[in-house]
């Protein structure tokens, strides 16, 4: 039972992560001034790489986020990236082409959607959609077409301020280190062996913060590695002495063979 638990919150992890990777289509909203879609910031993100993925200026995605100060965005900050219209066409014109898709409102039509924002004939849509009507439902997705990205060039800036410095584990967390308050505990460290070989860098703790970066030491080998905290053990779930549970990519990169190991950690305080 104790096994399930980490292969569990494991394997959840993964299914999540993959999915992002592979997300190739794009949700839009329409306000008064046009389309738009939403996004998160992720590391390393900055306005001009923004603006270089979704072919808009640098200028107007900063008048579409008057809340981002001197440029800088905010690791997991929700931004607003203005979609022209004449960036969606009905055709796909490469393998590259996402298909772009609409919520429909209250009080919308298939007339409003295709001509007043889209600015084409509603048998267009009505063919993308296959449909043999113009009727729609509230909350009904609506392939507008697909978006091609035409880059704007402009020069990249000097000195870019990043929404988080450096993209390593050990980046973030010297860099997190900088900016948090963390703690130094020793006890013992498990891991199963017969979990996948290539789950990547991952720990359980029983209090770090989710999505937190973590240093583990086997002071045996006197080697240090960094890992993503994907979630948090149970209460009594092990011994009191257990003070993480480690993928096998860790396990391997700190060189332990035995299930149970002594490590040293270093963790994120989670604040209160």
């Amino acid at each position: 039972m104790k096994k399930r638990v980490f292969i569990f919150l494991f394997i959840g992890f993964s299914i999540s992560a993959w999915s992002q990777s592979i997300q190739n289509e794009l949700l839009v909203y329409y306000s008064g001034s046009g389309f738009f879609t939403q996004t998160t910031v992720e590391p390393g993100l900055t306005p001009y790489k923004v603006s270089r993925q979704y072919g808009i200026s640098v200028d107007d995605f900063l008048k579409a986020n008057p809340t981002i100060i001197s440029g800088t965005l905010r690791l997991e900050e929700e931004i607003i990236i203005p979609i022209s219209k004449n960036q969606i066409t009905q055709q796909k014109l490469n393998d590259h082409s996402a298909p772009v898709y609409y919520e429909v409102q209250p009080q919308e039509n298939m007339f409003r959607i295709a001509r007043v924002y889209l600015g084409v004939k509603e048998e267009i849509l009505m063919l993308l959609n296959h449909k043999e009507n113009t009727n729609l439902n509230i909350g009904e997705r609506l392939l507008l077409g697909y978006f091609s990205a035409v880059i704007i060039e402009e020069p990249a800036p000097l000195d870019e301020p990043t929404a988080y410095v450096g993209t390593t584990m050990k980046e973030k967390f010297e860099y997190r280190a900088s900016k948090k308050v963390f703690k130094d505990q020793t006890g013992v460290g498990i891991w199963f062996k017969d979990t996948d070989p290539g789950s990547g860098m991952f720990v359980l703790h029983e209090t770090a913060p989710v999505n937190s970066v973590v240093a583990v030491t086997n002071p045996m080998f006197r080697k240090t590695v960094y890992a993503k905290v994907i979630g948090n053990i149970p209460p009594k779930t092990y011994p009191k002495e257990v003070i993480i549970v480690v993928s096998p990519e860790v396990a391997k990169s700190l060189g332990v063979l035995d299930a149970r190991f002594f490590a040293k950690i270093k963790v994120e305080v989670l604040e209160q």
